[in-house]
């Protein structure tokens, strides 16, 4: 072989070098690689466990309730805010004044640590006017042993219509039957007992609860 033909030999391989070095690759090789090392981040779970007594509460005009947030770590701290104080103001202890305009408004607790807020709790309120009179449909009651019954809906008329009161309920003997906030009857055991609703301004209503045993058992 002579220099000539080694020499045209070189030129072939660097100019061949050449061409591969300078032609781009495309995109599509490269994002490939980019899929297999991204890795799927998981959201950050929400740390702050504060939480509200109540979500939602029906008040009275012209009275307050006492708004409470559980589960605060030390080193966090708590401001409401009322986003219409015509209907209700809250103060820095989380109690709440109604005035005498009717309507819903929403407290807000902020959570923070330092400067940083943490989480954000809502509470919708709504305002009306008190209870002024309560009739009970009936006098006397009788229930079977073991069941739930709704008392305030079939039971009680509450007047005005626009009344947001709540009558407190009491049972003279819970080992027979016990009333929830709400109304709701739970009976025990066979027995009598008297139910009672009561309203802010003194009026109240008694019904004789008389609790039977379940006869299809």
């Amino acid at each position: 072989m002579n220099v000539k033909n080694i020499k045209k030999r070189i030129f072939a391989v660097g100019f061949a070098s050449f061409v591969i070095c300078t032609v781009p690759i495309p995109n599509s090789a490269f994002t490939t690689v980019a899929k297999a090392s991204q890795h799927t981040t998981t959201p950050e779970k929400d740390s702050c466990n504060a939480k509200l007594n109540v979500k939602k509460k029906l008040i009275v005009t012209n009275s307050s309730y006492t708004l409470k947030v559980y589960n605060l770590e030390d080193n966090q701290t708590v401001t409401f805010k009322s986003d219409d104080t015509e209907i209700a103001t809250v103060d820095k202890e989380g109690v709440i004044t109604t005035n005498d305009k009717n309507g819903t408004c929403i407290i807000t607790a902020t959570v923070k640590e330092k400067s940083k807020t943490v989480k954000s709790l809502e509470c919708e309120i709504t305002v009306g006017p008190p209870a002024a009179s309560i009739v009970l449909v009936k006098s006397e009651l009788s229930l079977v042993v073991g069941k739930r019954y709704p008392f305030l809906e079939n039971l009680l008329i509450i007047k005005p219509n626009t009344t947001v009161e709540v009558p407190k309920f009491s049972s003279s003997n819970e080992d027979v039957a016990v009333i929830s906030s709400t109304g709701k009857i739970s009976t025990k055991e066979a027995g009598s007992c008297v139910i009672k609703a009561s309203l802010e301004n003194g009026s109240s209503v008694s019904c004789l609860l008389t609790v039977i045993e379940d006869s299809d058992k």
